[in-house]
């Protein structure tokens, strides 16, 4: 234990694994994002998705996509005007995916370039190549222009055909790696960035047209060089191959040797996986990360600390505060305050005096030091305070989400061996640690966990080592449902066959609804087919947050109507209904059938056969007993105004009669 300097990946990985690299963890810095978007002229085909119906489509939103006609030559029409095409979804894809980073990913600088254009704008002067955006932050400008830029692209840009027939060596658009290399060359002394580029085509032999085959060689070893070059800067390739209809993208044709695929690489990469469809989920995959929320020293005797580094792994989402801004030019205000002595008319300096009320109700006054002293109950971030074994925990004492823990060497020299050390011997005892929270707040007990690695058949690490720090409720946050207690024993209830009996409050016996054996059962059926397989709370959208960007979003980019936000929360509430009349309304398939089977079932066994036309029938007469009601009301009102109408207000005004 001399060396200090140790890696904590490698101290929690398996003794008798072999040496291998251990990959980096991404950064908490920005990311420099470059979309690179093949124009050529196999790009303006119309799109067809092999792995979809043709009714289903291929939608990745609910925007129309922009009319194809006119666009790259005869080639891009020959199915005739406004049909969707491979670059309409590939900007539309995109469009999704700058509307998550801009709320997500802000301070990202995003790329945008097109390679086998008729125009070109770079610095570099490369042929083929279009620079729409050069390293800016993304805006509901970019957004509102780049979303327009399908309609405008043969005007304004052009689809180039430089790759066939006679070529010139240098009139290559596949240079456009040389041209990333400039645009990503920014922040490129930090290595807190990290540099990404989207590759879109669906053209896997870009070369293959030249007939001149030492034209074509040459073009092919230069391209390749440059891209290893990108690739030697730090620069991440990330390949979406678009398969044309009837044709399969076949990635070792060239662009494996373009981005220096292995041969693992080469065998396990299959362009099905990367299917157009699932392009905004991967894109926004990429975009949120697990980032660090902030340094703890973790005390366990006197003088002696351990610093670590805490993650939160799943938080609630907010809507962000409001902010107010200047409407001259929208810079932001910054609001202070300060205390002005009534006499003078001076500003007040320094801390002022608290008065702080007392039990008997006098108030006393302390300085803010003292008031401070007197909330520093523990003067750690985190205290240890003893061990308890595993069995003393409880489920019910999981109310918050947990934050995980790793240990901190550059803060603190020596942490990873002692977080080792403690974080193997609670794992061979079986315990987890007490200690007191007080970095935020109020002090609270939280329990430490340790938690081991896993790793798949393949060596892929499913959970990393760490710590799992459990907020601890209070006494008051653990009780007894209100229901349970109610009919509880221990309130002098006595079990009889079919349920429970309890004396009232005037003496009289309460008999305590009791669900038979065939409820039970029927309940047991109904949860068993309403488990939802593989959750995730990721996977549900909270509709407020979605529905208050979806309006900024409709704002911002000037649309007509705010998008409507699907309440992915809600049940299917057609599993709820009983079948209908009508047989092509009735019949449900698969599990859906067996679920609603499930519910009625379920109804019937509780509520009674007729359950359902009941309350239809309550709700008849609710509905009925409203209109009169309100008929009612509304003969009253017309009685009042003829009446009304015949007074003479003036005359009962003039004797004073109207007051």
């Amino acid at each position: 234990m001399a060396d200090w300097d140790l890696d904590p990946a490698v101290l929690f990985g398996d003794k008798d694994a072999d040496d291998e690299e251990i990959p980096q963890d991404y950064s908490d810095g920005k990311e420099l994002v470059v979309f690179l978007i093949d124009a050529g002229p196999d790009m303006f085909l119309p799109y067809q998705d092999d792995q979809q119906e043709p009714e289903a489509g291929a939608s990745l939103g609910t925007q129309t996509s922009a009319s194809s006609s006119g666009r790259g030559g005869g080639e891009q029409d020959t199915e005739g005007a406004g049909e969707r095409t491979y670059f309409d979804e590939v900007v539309r894809a995109l469009v999704g995916d700058l509307k998550t980073r801009i709320i997500s990913r802000e301070s990202d600088l995003v790329s945008i370039a097109f390679f086998n254009t008729r125009a070109k704008r770079n610095v570099q002067s490369a042929e083929g190549v279009f620079v729409f955006q050069d390293n800016q932050q993304t805006s509901a400008q970019l957004i509102r222009d780049f979303s327009n830029l399908p309609e405008t692209f043969e005007s304004d840009i052009g689809s180039g055909d430089w790759l066939r027939g006679n070529v010139k060596p240098h009139d290559n658009p596949m240079w456009v790696t040389w041209v990333i290399q400039g645009l990503l060359r920014t922040g490129s002394a930090s290595q807190e960035v990290l540099k990404n580029v989207f590759l879109f085509t669906n053209d896997d032999d870009p070369f293959g047209a030249i007939s001149n085959e030492g034209v074509r060689s040459d073009m092919r070893r230069t391209t390749i060089q440059k891209a290893k070059d990108a690739r030697d800067l730090g620069i991440v390739f990330d390949l979406f191959p678009l398969s044309r209809p009837g044709e399969k993208f076949n990635v070792n044709i060239f662009y494996a040797d373009m981005l220096g695929f292995d041969d693992s690489q080469r065998i396990s990469f299959q362009p099905e996986e990367h299917r157009l469809e699932d392009l905004e989920d991967r894109l926004r995959k990429k975009v949120y990360r697990k980032r660090m929320v902030k340094r703890v020293m973790f005390s366990v005797v006197p003088h002696h600390h351990i610093a670590l580094s805490s993650y939160a792994l799943v938080r609630p989402a907010k809507i962000q505060k409001q902010v107010y801004v200047r409407a001259v030019d929208n810079r932001t205000v910054k609001v202070e305050t300060a205390l002005v002595c009534q006499d003078t008319g001076a500003v007040l300096h320094g801390p002022l005096p608290r008065y702080q009320p007392m039990p008997d109700g006098s108030r006393i006054v302390m300085a803010k030091a003292e008031v401070d002293e007197v909330k520093d109950v523990c003067p750690h971030d985190l205290l240890l305070l003893g061990f308890k074994p595993l069995e003393c925990l409880r489920d019910y004492h999981n109310l918050q989400p947990p934050t995980f823990l790793f240990p901190d060497e550059e803060t603190l020299s020596g942490s990873t061996a002692a977080f080792i050390a403690l974080h193997n011997a609670m794992l061979d005892a079986k315990s987890f640690a007490l200690a007191c929270w007080a970095k935020i707040g109020m002090p609270r007990l939280v329990a430490i966990l340790p938690q081991q690695e896993q790793v798949d058949e393949a060596g892929g690490q499913v959970q990393p080592a760490g710590w799992n720090m459990i907020p601890l409720p209070f006494f008051d946050d653990v009780r007894p449902a209100e229901q349970y207690a109610r009919w509880s024993a221990s309130y002098g209830a006595k079990e009889t066959g079919g349920g429970a009996e309890q004396e009232g409050s005037g003496g009289e016996v309460v008999s305590a609804p009791r669900a038979d054996a065939g409820q039970v059962a029927t309940a047991t059926a109904l949860m068993r087919y309403m488990h939802l397989k593989d959750f995730s709370p990721l996977n549900i959208f909270n509709p407020v947050i979605q529905t208050h960007y979806s309006m900024l979003e409709a704002i911002a980019l000037d649309l007509p109507e705010v998008e409507p936000v699907v309440d992915t929360t809600l049940p299917d509430h057609s599993i709820f209904e009983p079948p209908s009349a009508d047989s092509s309304q009735g019949k449900k398939k698969g599990k859906a059938a067996r679920a609603s089977a499930a519910v009625r079932h379920f109804k019937d066994a509780v509520y009674g056969a007729g359950h359902d036309e009941e309350e239809a029938a309550k709700a008849a007469a609710a509905q009925a007993k409203a209109e009169a009601a309100g008929r009612k009301r509304k003969a009253a009102l017309d009685a009042a105004t003829a009446k009304a109408g015949v007074t003479d207000w003036r005359g009962l005004a003039e004797k004073g009669k109207v007051r």
